[in-house]
């Protein structure tokens, strides 16, 4: 297999980089799904955002010794503005908390699949494999990862809905702060890929909410608009348009999967109902956009609706904000991201930070940029000045 840093732009390293990064995981090589993750019924009537339904320690994942684990349930906010439920895990470094509580990261993660077996805290190596967070740790952070509304509990997923996993990173820390009380008040969140988007949805709606705990946002590739990465990749991944296909029809009654999906897609589909990747391939299926996808799939009206609808936010922000790329990221991607980090700086009361990491792509780049985002994260938490280089980025 090709090394990463000598891929170029192509599919095949696109591939390449799914490989090495995690590989996928069936039914069999998840944590079981029990009864932890169900709603209970008087929730509906009785519950709130941030709500703390239920939370145990488990000692099923694989993490450096001393480090504690605790599963959270509990209440957030659709994109519709309907109360649903999340689960999460929170972790907790070895040894006694400083004064005034652990501070929190909030970790985002990346594409897991669309079905509620695929939530990261039912990963023996939790969060996806992505071996970030779990460095946090031994850096004397607490790390708390939502696995998304309906990535676990049983409500549709609204995956690549920058909104409700937004909101769903929010409510995290007040639940987990409610489970655990050695956990601080401040906070700030850290997503990659389909994870930045949700820190972006967190910037968003913290410009409205004025939490004076919260810190900020660190996006890694992937904070634009859905369309781009969806149609740039539907050739080399179509699961992903396959997994959109899925969320427009929980909400569309009216839509029908066959109008942009093949026969060999819907079938597919079908398979990601119950199948899970861990930020990598399925195991179900190495098929060509050409052979799931129906030509201009992201143009019929209610693909378009949804698409359009993620185009549209308000999009003021509160920060600070240190947005990161890979330099070798698909083309049309990174200046997808770009063009919202522009947008940022052109919110004059923002400070945003962005940084093009040479030689790195929409994978390597997470633990290329380690040692940048634990100084910048420090700097929140210490109280000091956040920096800009807007000025260069508009220029």
């Amino acid at each position: 297999m090709m090394k990463l840093f000598e891929c170029q732009i192509t599919a095949k390293c696109f591939m390449a980089g799914l490989l090495l990064s995690a590989g996928a995981a069936n039914a069999g090589e998840l944590l079981p799904l029990t009864d932890f993750y169900d709603t209970p019924e008087s929730f509906a009537t009785t519950g709130k955002p941030g709500d703390l339904i239920r939370s145990e320690q488990f000692d099923g994942f694989k993490l450096a010794q001393g480090v504690k684990a605790t599963r959270i349930l509990y209440g957030s906010t659709s994109s519709q503005g309907d109360l649903v439920t999340s689960s999460g895990v929170v972790l907790v470094p070895q040894g006694e908390a400083p004064k005034g509580g652990w501070p929190i990261i909030a970790w985002a993660h990346g594409t897991t699949g669309i079905n509620r077996r695929c939530a990261s805290s039912l990963m023996p190596d939790t969060f996806a494999n992505y071996q970030v967070p779990n460095t946090y740790t031994e850096m004397g952070y607490a790390v708390v990862a939502t696995d998304y509304a309906g990535s676990g509990t049983d409500y549709p997923f609204e995956y690549m809905d920058s909104i409700s996993s937004g909101w769903d990173v929010i409510n995290s820390v007040i639940a987990a702060r409610a489970a655990l009380t050695e956990l601080g008040e401040k906070w700030l969140a850290v997503g990659h890929s389909a994870g930045a988007r949700a820190v972006r949805g967190v910037a968003e709606l913290e410009a409205y909410i004025f939490d004076p705990s919260y810190l900020g946002v660190v996006p890694i590739s992937g904070p634009g608009d859905g369309r781009t990465p969806m149609v740039v990749l539907s050739e080399t991944a179509p699961w992903l348009a396959i997994y959109i296909a899925q969320v427009v029809g929980t909400h569309e009654p009216a839509f029908n999967p066959a109008d942009i999906l093949t026969e060999e897609g819907q079938a597919i589909l079908e398979l990601a109902k119950t199948e899970c990747e861990v930020g990598g391939i399925p195991t179900y299926t190495s098929m060509k956009g050409t052979e799931a996808l129906k030509e201009n799939w992201d143009l019929t009206p209610f693909i378009n609706q949804y698409f359009s609808l993620e185009e549209s936010k308000q999009e003021k922000y509160k920060g600070p904000v240190l947005a990161i790329n890979g330099e070798n990221e698909f083309p049309l991607i990174l200046v997808n991201d770009q063009e919202v980090t522009k947008q940022m700086c052109q919110q004059k009361d923002l400070e945003v930070q962005y940084e093009l990491i040479p030689d790195t792509n929409h994978w390597t780049v997470l633990n290329a940029t380690l040692e940048k985002q634990m100084s910048w994260i420090a700097d929140r938490f210490s109280g000091r000045a956040a920096p800009s280089n807007c000025e260069t980025l508009l220029n």
